[in-house]
């Protein structure tokens, strides 16, 4: 649809929720989703209430007594409350220990079987091998890749170096206790057949694509 004439109904289907958020934190969660809804025509309360009673929140406690995965939990509660398809999320897990980071993944795949598609930010790339479908990755406000997870993983390839090689062969290189590897495309794999080459993860391509560099 058309947003110019089609804007109210188009941002009806959806919903924003942002990590870290604190809201008035000396209000019960109530209070909150009484003000809330007053700006969605479409609020749903049965759907409110089932978020709720499905992420294990009191109604009655105050924001301030929520953990942090908690109130990403009730940021996502109000998101979804008024049938929103469209969910975007901006860094959902930021400084979330890893138990609740498990749990908002859980949530996450769930939301996505439900038919609720999901956009979120995030530099966490456990998040991303844990249920993203596809990958955008952004450098300096510049689109790098665009595509699928399974494309972006498969797309590239890492070598371990040995001495002497120049850097201006790969990407980008890095370095750890093991010695260097360098990033290349899995179309280049042929060219070091007498090398140990590596299948990358999302962490290991994004480290080496920050890495990037012109080299003399």
């Amino acid at each position: 649809k058309d947003l110019k004439t089609s804007e109210a109904e188009i941002k009806a289907n959806i919903g924003y929720a942002v990590g870290g958020t604190s809201y008035y934190v000396r209000k019960k969660i109530k209070d909150v989703i009484a003000i809330t809804k007053t700006f969605y025509p479409e609020w749903n309360d049965e759907l409110c209430e089932s978020y709720l009673k499905e992420f294990s929140l009191d109604k009655e406690k105050r924001i301030r007594e929520l953990s942090e995965g908690m109130k990403v939990k009730f940021s996502l509660t109000l998101a979804l409350s008024h049938g929103a398809k469209l969910l975007i999320l901006d860094e959902p897990t930021s400084g979330l220990d890893p138990v609740s980071r498990e749990e908002l993944t859980e949530i996450f795949l769930n939301l996505a079987k439900r038919g609720v598609t999901i956009f979120f930010s995030t530099h966490v790339t456990e998040d991303l091998d844990a249920c993203a479908k596809r990958i955008i990755y952004i450098k300096k406000g510049k689109i790098i890749a665009n595509s699928t997870y399974k494309e972006f993983v498969d797309s590239y390839r890492l070598v371990r170096l040995k001495d002497g090689d120049k850097k201006s062969r790969f990407i980008g290189v890095c370095s750890d206790k093991d010695g260097s590897t360098g990033l290349i495309k899995a179309e280049e794999e042929k060219d070091f057949s007498d090398r140990e080459v590596l299948r990358p993860g999302v962490r290991d391509i994004m480290i080496h694509l920050e890495k990037e560099k012109i080299y003399d």
